[in-house]
């Protein structure tokens, strides 16, 4: 209720997922490890010795970039340990949409934003070139082309890829 406010960590974290009572982040102070926060103990657990960014959790998954190696998308399984390689790609941001990972492809000669399921099969081109602003519902997974603040596209999270303008969205901004 924001009335008894506690520090919960002495150092800054940048927060990522939160799932089954636990809060996953990449520590920030000397590392980038993986590590949780359990909120009803107060404990936190460092599960990943490893040079994480944005750690996105997903029931016993949690898909991370991997700084170390050119921020490759990657998944550790948190019963395991077993790390293992989504793509090669080196990944900008992504974002989990059932059972695909939408992502944005970094490459001078050939960006663009891709899916792949989450057990790294079936990669597909999404749309070429450089896209931000991913955002995901149910249904449709949104995004934007890079300097293009008022254009949104879409295409539907599951099945084949239809990518079209969301006109909704223009219009609504025109008025």
């Amino acid at each position: 209720d924001g009335r008894d406010k506690e520090i919960l960590l002495p150092y800054c974290i940048t927060p990522a997922s939160f799932s089954n009572g636990l809060l996953y982040y990449n520590e920030t102070v000397d590392t980038h490890f993986l590590s949780t926060f359990d909120i009803e103990s107060r404990t936190e657990n460092r599960i990943l010795k490893y040079n994480v960014w944005h750690p996105v959790c997903v029931g016993s998954k949690a898909y991370f970039m991997d700084i170390e190696n050119n921020y490759r998308l990657c998944v550790l399984d948190t019963i395991t340990s077993d790390v293992k390689e989504i793509t090669p790609d080196r990944v900008d941001f992504f974002n989990i949409a059932g059972e695909y990972i939408y992502y944005q492809r970094s490459s001078e000669t050939d960006p663009a934003l891709m899916r792949i399921r989450t057990d790294g099969t079936g990669e597909e081109v999404v749309a070429n070139g450089v896209y931000n602003t991913l955002s995901v519902t149910d249904q449709y997974i949104y995004f934007r082309a890079f300097g293009n603040p008022v254009t949104i596209y879409h295409t539907p999270v599951h099945g084949s890829v239809n990518v079209s303008e969301f006109v909704a969205a223009k219009d609504a901004v025109s008025r």
